[in-house]
């Protein structure tokens, strides 16, 4: 049976960039996590040594302050929505994804992500309320699009076809955590892979099955209006379809050298 959870060919060809946007986007702390990966262990070193030099190691942060300054300078006025824009997107600017960032917070995330990852996706999502008959029970019951942003990492999987001199997608599956509750007060984390195609949705959680072995399994599906997935990607260091690398990463590299350097100064007071 066809594994849901399978990636993209191209996907895992992408993590090791990305690996290392993140580690320094981490900072010290998490870089300290990592060991040996980012920050080796010579020849001969005691593992001692090793941790006592991984203690105090401590990352300058100059890939991170790049993108925050080259997001800044993107941003340094606030976003203008043209005269023609209906009223309605208007009134939706004011609170993007639902969760009270206007426009200017949220595109400042949305490119931020496509500044580390080299590209970045944004979902426009609605909520399921069942069937509405009218724009004034849609309005009562607080139902309107709204933009998710989508970390790269969580698209592990998309299929698409030539149409109109276009690619569009055909489909598109996210993996993603969310937060349930087991018992009263005990809430959980738990991954669950979203599926969409043009007009549909299906969720895929695991479930064990009666060898005793968990397998990813339908969960939960639905219908949509839309003739489309309502997916937007944007690029800043395109390397193909739904695909990306940091536009930084020399600099990135630069910066986990910098901090080796500095490591091999405390090896060197050490003796």
């Amino acid at each position: 049976m066809p594994d849901i959870a399978r990636p993209h060919l191209d996907y895992n060809s992408l993590l090791a960039a990305w690996d290392i946007n993140d580690a320094l986007m981490g900072g010290t702390l998490f870089l300290r996590q990592q060991g040996e990966r980012y920050l080796p262990r010579w020849p001969h070193e005691d593992k001692q040594r090793y941790q006592q030099r991984l203690a105090v190691a401590t990352l300058l942060p100059a890939y991170e302050e790049t993108l925050k300054n080259n997001l800044g300078r993107v941003f340094s006025e606030p976003t203008q929505l043209s005269e023609a824009t209906p009223a309605v997107i208007v009134d939706y600017c004011h609170n993007m994804d639902l969760q009270g960032n206007r426009l200017d917070v949220w595109a400042q995330a949305y490119f931020s992500l496509a500044l580390q990852y080299g590209v970045a996706h944004a979902l426009v999502d609605y909520p399921r309320v069942g069937a509405l008959k009218t724009r004034a029970e849609e309005k009562a019951r607080g139902a309107r699009p709204y933009a998710v942003l989508i970390n790269p990492r969580q698209v592990i999987g998309w299929q698409s076809r030539h149409s109109e001199g276009q690619c569009q997608l055909t489909e598109l599956r996210i993996k993603e955590q969310i937060v349930v509750e087991t018992a009263p007060y005990h809430p959980q984390k738990i991954e669950q892979i979203r599926k969409l195609t043009p007009g549909r949705v299906e969720l895929y959680r695991k479930m064990t099955q009666a060898d005793g072995v968990e397998r990813w399994r339908l969960h939960d599906s639905w219908v949509t209006s839309c003739p489309v997935i309502p997916l937007v990607t944007l690029y800043s260091k395109r390397t193909g379809f739904m695909c990306g690398a940091p536009p930084l990463l020399n600099l990135a590299l630069l910066n986990i050298k910098h901090l080796s350097a500095l490591m091999i100064k405390d090896r060197k007071l050490l003796i």
